[in-house]
């Protein structure tokens, strides 16, 4: 695993996944706030499609 550099997943402000390499060893982590955000923006999307569906 060592061999794999670090990287984000998203940008420095709004991440969602983080993986950091170190000659002391590796960590995940994953942030939790952003990925709710993600999930609340994507169920509110689905529910005005389906309302301007409706609409047309």
């Amino acid at each position: 695993m060592s061999g794999i550099p670090s990287f984000i997943v998203g940008t420095d402000k709004f991440w969602l996944l983080r993986w950091d390499n170190t000659p002391q060893g590796f960590s995940v982590r994953f942030n939790f706030s952003s990925i709710l955000i993600l999930i609340i923006i994507v169920f509110f999307s689905g529910i005005l499609i389906s309302k301007l569906k409706r609409i047309i």
